[in-house]
């Protein structure tokens, strides 16, 4: 994973200017994912990269957090504007994750 976790890295400045090929695409694929989410639900993203569907999602949520194996990523995920709170992983390991159904509603990767 460390190989993935430098590619990512590397790539995230470029990436995170990059418009979305498929606009519609894209929206229609919000609309059905917010289709199943609940004003109350707290969301974990795996794989967020820089936010953006976490911060086009958060609208429609109590709260979302972000989780992604590349620090740079997360990094413009956490830039002022961001309304999520982000965290990298270690070593492109995300661990086990022990929760309760009200801790979170919903996970989308």
């Amino acid at each position: 994973m460390q190989t993935a976790t430098r590619f990512w890295d590397k790539t995230a400045g470029r990436y995170a200017k990059m418009p979305i090929r498929d606009a519609e695409a894209h929206e229609y694929t919000l609309e059905r994912t917010r289709s199943y989410l609940a004003k109350t639900d707290r969301v974990l993203e795996l794989g967020c990269g820089t936010g953006s569907t976490a911060l086009l999602l958060a609208g429609s949520v109590a709260g979302i957090t972000g989780n992604d194996i590349s620090p740079n990523m997360i990094g413009i995920a956490r830039a002022p504007g961001h309304a999520i709170s982000a965290s990298s992983t270690k070593n492109g390991s995300t661990g086990t994750v022990l929760m309760t159904r009200t801790e979170i509603g919903a996970i989308v990767a």
